[in-house]
């Protein structure tokens, strides 16, 4: 994006983005079953640092695995913000880090399966390159691997015994909250060839995604979705770390109109028009 924007020829666009990074902990086993590491982790996560540093401030730091966008037509823009700032949150504190790591089973800190980060997104790889300096500091040793992005899906897939920690992303095929819930959170999807890599089984929320699906109205839907969320956050099964910007560059003598973050589910080319 910074590169774009130098060009005089130029014109850049930046929407805020469904493109959601995060970390899912094997909460079946340890070290990832006890709450006070993975807290330790959300606490040592300096997700606004990475989005100015990494990302040129194209993104925003996330409250949870759901985008404010993805929510749609299910809940205006206004709610979605009021709940959000409902939902458990841990702002970046190495102190904090500090304390929940004594307060875990491995107080004095233990070394950590590889996380595995495809070469192809140089921002998630240095702030994870970021995250484990930064664990070292309370006694986590959390090493950082960059490999080809056939090897980092075969791991995903895979869903190994020793998956542990993931560094993974996802982004939208359309605009309702469900889209990343329904992958991320049923106890039936925590198996080989699907998503819950966290191996999370949790009858209430599984309760919940049940009736999310036959609710009558959005507004009853929502709240049930919502309350997955709220969940989630307190259990961590993962670490929502940054909904990325969509960015998109055109030959100024062109306007794209309505550029959104589902801009590849449009009919892109009837929104391209000369510039006045």
């Amino acid at each position: 994006a910074g590169s774009w924007k130098k060009l005089s020829t130029v014109r850049t666009y930046s929407a805020p983005g469904m493109l959601m990074f995060y970390l899912s902990f094997d909460v079946s086993r340890p070290p990832w079953n006890d709450l006070h590491v993975r807290k330790a982790v959300a606490y040592a996560a300096n997700t606004a640092g990475y989005v100015r540093a990494f990302l040129g401030g194209n993104g925003t730091p996330a409250s949870c695995v759901v985008p404010p966008q993805q929510w749609g037509a299910v809940l205006p823009q206004s709610q979605v913000a009021k709940l959000y700032k409902t939902l458990p949150s841990y702002p970046y504190s190495v102190a904090n880090a500090k304390k929940e790591l004594a307060q875990s089973a491995y107080p004095h800190g233990f070394t950590a399966n590889k996380l595995l980060i495809p070469n192809n997104a140089p921002a998630y790889v240095n702030a994870m390159e970021s995250l484990s300096l930064t664990l070292k500091q309370i006694g986590i040793n959390l090493p950082v691997e960059q490999v080809g992005e056939n090897q980092w899906l075969a791991n995903l897939y895979a869903h190994s015994d020793s998956i542990g920690i993931v560094g993974s992303e996802f982004g939208p095929d359309y605009a309702d909250p469900a889209d990343y819930i329904n992958i991320l959170y049923p106890s039936a999807n925590a198996v080989k060839n699907n998503f819950n890599t966290a191996n999370f089984k949790d009858p209430q929320v599984d309760k919940l995604l049940a009736q999310a699906s036959t609710a009558t109205s959005s507004a009853t839907r929502a709240q049930y979705l919502f309350e997955i969320l709220k969940v989630s956050q307190e259990q961590l099964p993962y670490l929502a770390l940054w909904w990325q910007n969509d960015i998109m560059a055109i030959q100024n003598t062109y306007v794209y109109e309505n550029f959104t973050g589902l801009y590849y589910n449009q009919n892109w080319l009837s929104r391209i028009f000369l510039a006045s």
